[in-house]
């Protein structure tokens, strides 16, 4: 999932709102002027859309080549490293300045959120991502080297800025205190009958949620590469992580079935271990991230 914001001649209504549908419907954030309210100033709220959007799609066409306020959309766009221009008419030719970015030809498009142009369009969304991330790693290395003498760890935080790599800090925030907390309740409910105490939880729970904010920011490029890098719980980091704590707990309970171990290790472990494992998996798919992108550049 990406924030989109989509520049348009107002004649070309209609091809805005069928691609901002679409895009919607394949789980991005779209902006464009039909949501701007009554009350809104409209420049301002068009510059700070644009600002904080992660992709800028230019819909170029017979009226917006010719409209000032779509020229000056791309022109800033392009310099946020974010253009990503369209066209529904394969004779229009991009304005003189913006004629060395592809524009992807969606003329053959009928509307479908399942189809060979969206999908094109994705993989171009997720290659700015994969730049904003690199960018924002660069500018991490540089501030750290300028400050040094202890205040490295806060300039890692500042450097940042309000996401990590597309992932709002909020969100990886509020993810990792429910799932480290959820593992802790659960291991709390279950270990009750087994003497376990609210003290012990809450000591779990102290250690699970910076481990499980850890391993998704790990696997926030993974979840760059595929497009959902602003869920906490992106489709493959909760397909894993449920899948961890399911093997670990049929490993556990098979111990406690076949192998004479007191009951309360099982309770006390399922989570450890299926950290453990979630681990493994997340540091494994990063190595496969990094080892693919590197064979794409040779």
């Amino acid at each position: 999932m990406a924030r989109l914001f989509i520049s348009y001649s107002h004649q070309d209504r209609h091809l805005a709102e069928k691609l901002a549908l679409a895009l919607t419907a394949r789980d991005h954030e779209v902006w464009w002027d039909r949501n701007l309210g009554s009350g809104d100033a409209f420049r301002h709220t068009i510059e700070r859309q644009l600002k904080e959007c992660e992709a800028s799609i230019v819909i170029w066409s017979e009226n917006s080549v010719q409209s000032r306020w779509v020229l000056d959309e791309a022109d800033k766009a392009v310099g946020g490293e974010k253009l990503l221009p369209v066209t529904f008419d394969p004779n229009i030719i991009a304005p003189m300045g913006f004629g060395q970015f592809h524009v992807m030809d969606f003329s053959a498009w009928g509307g479908a959120e399942r189809s060979a142009e969206l999908e094109e369009l994705d993989v171009k969304i997720t290659e700015i991502l994969h730049g904003n991330f690199r960018n924002a790693m660069m500018e991490i290395g540089r501030r750290a080297g300028e400050n040094r003498g202890g205040k490295t760890a806060a300039m890692l935080i500042s450097s940042v800025g309000s996401n990590i790599g597309g992932l709002p800090v909020t969100r990886l925030l509020a993810g990792a205190a429910a799932t480290g907390g959820g593992l802790a309740l659960l291991q709390l409910g279950v270990g009750f009958w087994f003497g376990f105490q609210p003290v012990e939880a809450a000591l779990a729970a102290l250690a699970f949620i910076p481990v499980v904010g850890v391993l998704r920011v790990a696997h926030q490029p993974v979840a760059l590469r595929l497009g959902r890098a602003r869920r906490f719980f992106d489709d493959s980091f909760a397909f894993w992580f449920v899948f961890s704590l399911f093997a670990a707990t049929l490993y556990g309970a098979a111990l406690a079935l076949f192998v004479s171990i007191d009951s309360i290790v099982f309770v006390r472990d399922v989570p450890v271990l299926a950290l453990v494992l979630l681990t493994a998996i997340v540091f494994l798919r990063l190595f496969w991230t990094g080892f693919s992108f590197l064979m794409r550049k040779v």
